[in-house]
């Protein structure tokens, strides 16, 4: 397992995050779907979104960064609190976690998600949020492996015209 140290990003690490942001985002977007946007589309409204997650407090957001050795970065976690109104709660939420290719299959990624949840206990949360999508089956494993279960699923069709 690579030696990493994982710490809350800096400014210098936003380009880095976007990259990120932009192939999760991205290659969670269904086929059909992507038939109706562009990918210069889908990254700038993520990026709206991130910077609106980034400014408003009630999300109590926050973005963690994994570095190797010479602080080459290897991959991000962001956390952050939504509200399960059914129920009630305040969930800590992972709400976006990237691992760069080169790093992949090194125990990274088990290790910002185990920070990540970390923070969210710390921040007196008793239950944990992570949304992913159904194609993604690496994730879910990983997900799977350390206890998440599936809450609510979100399907969707395309209507043919």
């Amino acid at each position: 397992m690579a030696e990493i140290v994982i710490r809350p990003m800096r400014k210098s690490d936003l380009p880095f995050v976007k990259r990120g942001l932009s192939e999760t985002n991205w290659q969670d977007i269904p086929d059909d779907q992507r038939e109706v946007i562009t990918r210069e589309d889908a990254d700038r409204r993520v990026f709206k979104d991130f910077n609106r997650f980034m400014k408003d407090k009630k999300f109590k957001f926050q973005v963690f960064v994994a570095t190797v050795k010479n602080g080459r970065k290897a991959g991000y976690v962001s956390v952050g609190e939504l509200m399960n109104p059914a129920v009630g709660i305040r969930l800590g939420s992972v709400l976006d976690f990237w691992v760069s290719r080169e790093f992949r299959g090194r125990g990274i990624g088990g290790r910002l998600l185990d920070f990540a949840l970390t923070q969210i206990k710390k921040r007196g949360h008793s239950h944990a949020s992570i949304m992913v999508s159904a194609h993604n089956r690496r994730a879910l494993q990983i997900y799977e492996k350390r206890g998440f279960v599936p809450d609510r699923v979100n399907l969707a069709m395309r209507l043919r015209r």
